[in-house]
């Protein structure tokens, strides 16, 4: 695992049906809503469970391995190992389940974390919106992330540029990297640096919705430091 190619991503290739894939999407929105609802878990043989591998793949590769949330390369070949992810959860618009541009794949942690949270303005209902103003989160095919968001590799730090940048950084609980470094829980020499980059950050800005994010986060860093120490009996509870 890894953050390669930090920052720069927008899904620029969506996926395009075949005639017989078409045709099968057709079907599905002729289903009375009812039926939509479980639909897409409930197909995952025959052609449908063709057509979900390929959607699958075809974003595993075109976004490089990478999540579309927290940009992590995850360079695992197995399908299984990554979760196919509607933008605009299944559970409140089940008829945009096979819709290309409501797809893509995520890490199973963003997916987990974002599950079916608000990622629309209440004006998107029946029909699929491709315009960016009418949703709360950088989109991955109708945005390109780093507009919206920086992120601080040595500091595991997501940092938002917009509201729509920290809207993703909280829906998919991306401050969980905070106490990671390589994949193993921090230690203190790590929250030294971490604690070093991130008030560089602040040296270097005057954005409101910057400073409070690096406050909070040098706040809970402070915290981890004060209890590996206590751990380590090298200060007094």
């Amino acid at each position: 695992m890894g953050f390669d190619g930090l920052n720069s991503f927008q899904i620029k290739r969506p996926y395009v049906f075949s005639g017989s894939e078409f045709l099968l999407t057709e079907a599905f929105k002729a289903l009375p809503a009812e039926k939509m609802y479980d639909f897409w878990k409930e197909t995952n043989n025959g052609a449908w469970g063709a057509l979900k591998k390929n959607l699958k793949d075809h974003y595993i590769k075109v976004q490089g391995f990478q999540c579309s949330y927290c940009l992590q390369t995850i360079e695992v070949f197995h399908n299984g190992a990554w979760d196919a992810e509607h933008i605009i959860p299944r559970i409140t618009h089940p008829q945009f389940s096979f819709e290309p541009l409501n797809i893509c794949v995520s890490c199973k942690d963003c997916n987990s974390a974002k599950h079916d949270k608000k990622v629309v303005y209440a004006r998107v209902k029946s029909k699929f919106s491709k315009d960016s103003d009418d949703y709360l989160i950088c989109h991955p095919h109708f945005d390109e992330y780093s507009d919206h968001i920086r992120v601080i590799s040595i500091a595991g730090f997501y940092m938002p540029k917009t509201i729509k940048g920290k809207n993703l950084i909280e829906m998919c609980g991306l401050l969980r990297f905070l106490f990671k470094f390589s994949g193993f829980e921090c230690d203190i020499s790590q929250i030294q640096k971490k604690t070093f980059e991130l008030n560089n950050i602040l040296q270097e800005t005057n954005d409101p919705l910057v400073m409070s994010y690096v406050f909070a986060s040098l706040e809970d860093l402070g915290r981890e430091g004060r209890r590996l120490l206590r751990e380590r009996k090298l200060v007094v509870a």
